[in-house]
């Protein structure tokens, strides 16, 4: 097990303790843990097999809680909430392993580029960047979406007005 993994199994078990998560199918045990294998996947460059191993699960399991990322950001509060918690979590975790793979360095007078730190510090920026487009890509279609609906609400709403206004001249023309 290498250290980001160990670092990102003693945050699950942390995330345990604090949620009181169960080993249960009860929906809010779900949505956390597919809200933190979504999270360790935008964050991390772990495989899904580690991932999956860090909750006791399979890398099908990560697989599924990626397909079920969109309709949980939809209709899912708690969701959101958990993802970004957790998102936040794991990447203030790698910045902080990125520093002391840094600072070893120094301490050792080795060039950054010998011990790996700066192809983690560049994968965790270019991971960071790819969560915020994608953040801001959702946030877009969510919002195209909403306004779409709400086009086809007032084109409905329009043409329910037209009918009613001819039937109250039909009334009228009746009286």
């Amino acid at each position: 097990m290498m250290v980001l993994e160990k670092q990102v199994k003693i945050l699950w078990d942390q995330c345990v303790q604090k949620y009181n998560i169960q080993e249960t199918r009860a929906r809010y045990n779900v949505v956390v843990r597919q809200a933190f294998m979504v999270a360790c996947n935008n964050i991390t460059p772990l495989s899904l097999k580690s991932i999956g191993g860090v909750l006791g699960k399979d890398h099908s399991t990560v697989i599924y809680a990626k397909k079920c990322h969109d309709v949980n950001l939809l209709y899912s509060q708690d969701y959101i909430i958990l993802l970004d918690t957790f998102e936040e979590l794991i990447g203030k975790m790698v910045q902080d392993l990125s520093q002391k793979a840094r600072d070893r360095s120094a301490d050792r007078r080795i060039i950054d580029n010998e011990d790996g730190a700066s192809a983690l510090l560049i994968t965790e920026y270019e991971r960071q960047i790819h969560k915020l487009r994608r953040k801001m890509q959702e946030v877009i279609d969510n919002s195209n979406a909403k306004l779409h609906n709400l086009g086809q609400q007032v084109s409905i709403q329009n043409d329910r007005n037209k009918h009613l206004s001819s039937e109250l001249l039909r009334l009228k023309n009746l009286l």
